[in-house]
């Protein structure tokens, strides 16, 4: 019997191999991202790396969309559920082996009220679900095979037809495309879909034509008999109330830029335009017809795409719920005039008047104000912040409520301010809370305030230190730490042991532990080390005993991610933990 399963083994060893012995990995940095060509025929290509190079989930999509492969454009790739052709070898190779998560392009599940959980890989292989908006690796697919499937033919036989392609599992549908030939293609640009468009886009030059981005914003190409200078095409969205439109974008709100300005200008077009990057040693951004960004001179008169500056679809962020369904009007509920001359009003009222971070930013700007700062976010600029922190601290601080401010955004987290403890924080941007717009500019004359002491700045989150440098891979044999100075034995509990944030905490007291802390500001023994070296070590994410958040019967759990910064999420998704043991 052990005999015959030997057997079967053997066998379906071999043939896994011989599935996968035409299937080819790149992995040259010279040649660009790593890369893998399955025994499909398709190309899967590697985004990872800086956190400029990685997206949100949703902006993970409109990436792929933007880059072109065989004439096509390309798909954040499956992986399992469901599995598209060489996708579960190709994840495999390109994220797991190297030990990365990545999103996937796979069926969402709702977390919290108003709050999406989207799919993505784990270093160890496990299908998770957590928070869209932080900024992870992803893999793109090409939507058509580069290079003709390996496939035996025992005799020579008449030979059929093309089959069409399948269609992606997700995103539009595509219509049927002949079998490639066996060369790989050269990527082109300007494509059509035989009816004369790309993409929905008309083809060929004209003055005008526009593309309406899945993240709400509507993107216009000006071209002939419009082609302006850099500053000139800048100055002319800027007074149509619009925005000259960016390219490589790496912020939260990323949209859909890369995909649009190439499908108007390179795709649809053959032509160059303007990008709103700012420019660089006296030269400004443009992409060529190609669809590459390159720098050349401010002063040739160029083609540009401008975008409007708040989403049309009024949606909290892209991919999320669209938080006006339901919602109610926004409510003044104070305002002050700050020492710097500007107006700040305070909006709360009742759950359904509060916002999304995307949405409350959305606001301000459409009233012709901005969300107002709390954290010195330009200490060149002190003009700029201004009042924001003392105005914030009485519109918010003094009414207990926490608000969201405008500030840098860490792995695809937003700043909030907690009134309950006059500190700032990084949290979830999908959570319905008060916010504070402010006049762009003073509206009064700035009163002279005295000369306190300086007020406290507030703490920094639990990741706010530097990184204590590189984390080495954790054997795969090894899963515990014994902290040099404290003594205490952690232990990480991963592969299948899963838990919730509150069944972690239960796990770890019923096994004569309790789960681990992790606070870089105000470490608890070796915890900190411990977790880093755990964790990262592993590529995971864990569940820490910190502090959670509760906003209007929402709870958000601590947790660190694969790169150990500290973020708050549903407490529901079942991930890994580190329980700490007493000193041996």
């Amino acid at each position: 019997m052990r005999l015959a399963r030997r057997v079967l083994a053997l066998a379906a060893a071999a043939l896994c191999l011989a599935a996968v012995a035409s299937a080819t990995v790149v992995d040259d940095p010279a040649a660009g991202p790593p890369s893998y060509v399955g025994a499909d025929g398709y190309r899967y290509v590697l985004q990872t790396g800086l956190i400029g190079d990685m997206r949100t989930w949703q902006d993970a999509q409109s990436y792929c969309n933007g880059v072109s492969q065989a004439g096509h454009v390309s798909v954040l790739s499956s992986y399992k559920n469901p599995a598209f052709g060489d996708s579960v070898a190709a994840i495999n190779a390109l994220c797991v082996a190297r030990r990365k998560t990545c999103w996937l392009m796979e069926n969402t599940t709702a977390g919290a009220p108003d709050e999406k959980l989207c799919p993505l890989v784990t270093a160890a292989g496990d299908v998770v679900y957590q928070g869209c908006l932080q900024v992870v690796s992803f893999v793109c697919r090409s939507s058509v095979p580069v290079v003709t499937p390996a496939v035996p033919s025992p005799s020579p036989s008449p030979s059929p037809a093309p089959a069409p392609v399948p269609a992606p599992a997700y995103g539009p549908a595509r219509s049927p495309s002949p079998s490639p030939s066996p060369s790989p293609s050269v990527p082109t640009y300007g494509g059509s879909d035989g009816s004369g468009t790309t993409d929905g886009v008309p083809n060929g030059p004209a003055r005008q034509k526009s593309y309406n981005g899945r993240d709400g914003r509507t993107y216009t190409l000006f071209f002939l008999g419009a082609v302006r200078t850099y500053r000139e095409a800048r100055d002319y969205c800027s007074a149509a109330g619009l925005e000259l439109s960016p390219y490589n974008v790496a912020s939260l709100y990323a949209g859909d830029a890369a995909f649009a300005v190439k499908l108007l200008c390179a795709r649809s077009t053959s032509t160059t335009c303007w990008l709103g990057e700012e420019p660089q040693a006296g030269l400004c951004p443009m992409l060529d017809a190609l669809g590459d960004m390159h720098y050349q001179g401010c002063d040739q008169p160029l083609a540009f795409v401008c975008r409007t500056i708040q989403a049309q679809s009024d949606s909290s962020a892209a991919g999320d719920a669209n938080p006006s369904a339901g919602s109610l009007a926004p409510v003044v509920e104070a305002s002050r005039l700050g020492a710097d001359g500007r107006h700040y009003t305070l909006y709360s009222g009742p759950g359904l008047a509060r916002r999304f971070h995307r949405a409350a930013l959305d606001y301000c700007t459409s009233i012709g104000q901005e969300l107002s700062p709390y954290d010195d976010i330009d200490p060149a600029n002190p003009t700029y912040f201004g009042d924001a922190r003392n105005a914030v601290t009485q519109l918010c601080g003094s009414r207990k409520l926490t608000c969201w401010y405008l500030g840098i955004s860490v792995g695809g987290l937003c700043n909030i301010y907690s009134g309950a403890d006059n500190r700032g924080y990084l949290q979830g941007c999908s959570q319905r809370v008060s916010w504070v717009c402010r006049t762009r500019d003073a509206i009064a004359p700035a009163t002279p305030a005295p000369s306190p002491s300086p007020s406290p700045s507030p703490s920094p989150s639990p990741d706010a230190d530097s990184d204590d440098g590189p984390i080495p891979v954790l054997p795969s044999n090894v899963t515990t730490y014994t902290g040099p100075n404290d003594g205490r034995l952690y232990r990480l509990y991963a592969g299948d042991t899963r838990r919730n944030f509150t069944d972690a905490q239960a796990f770890c007291l019923s096994a004569g532990g309790a789960l681990s802390p992790y606070n870089r500001a105000n470490p608890v023994g070796d915890s900190v080390r411990a977790v880093r070296t755990l964790c990262g070590g592993a590529r995971t994410t864990c569940w820490v005993n910190e502090r959670t958040v509760t906003e209007h019967g929402d709870s958000f759990c601590p947790m660190v991610s694969q790169e150990v910064k500290a973020y708050w999420q549903g407490c529901s998704q079942r991930i890994h933990f580190v329980c700490r043991f007493g000193a041996r």
